[in-house]
């Protein structure tokens, strides 16, 4: 589902997204560019983070269901509705 974003594609998001806010003028100070980067790094790493585990998971309710056979399209159809278990699960208080 979610597909793996290696540290340098999470660097340079970063550095786009801060690039961008300076253009447009909201961020004015350097070391304010900076922290918003390094804020947008440490976000993008945390959901990341969330996702795989979701994933994971979900291929462990799979694993536990002995007669899906694994890229099957059964298999892909539970691997997105665990998945999305999961994220309504994030998205519910308490």
């Amino acid at each position: 589902m979610a597909s793996k974003l290696s540290r340098e594609k999470v660097n340079h998001l970063s550095h786009l997204l801060a690039d961008w806010l300076n253009q447009q003028e909201i961020l004015l100070d350097p070391a304010a560019k900076n922290d918003a980067r390094l804020k947008v790094v440490e976000s993008l790493s945390e959901q990341l983070r969330r996702f795989e585990e979701i994933e994971a998971r979900a291929h462990q309710k799979l694993a536990q269901q002995k007669t899906i056979a694994f890229g099957s399209i059964q298999y892909d159809v539970l691997f997105q509705r665990y998945c999305e278990e999961e994220f309504a699960k994030l998205d519910r208080p308490g």
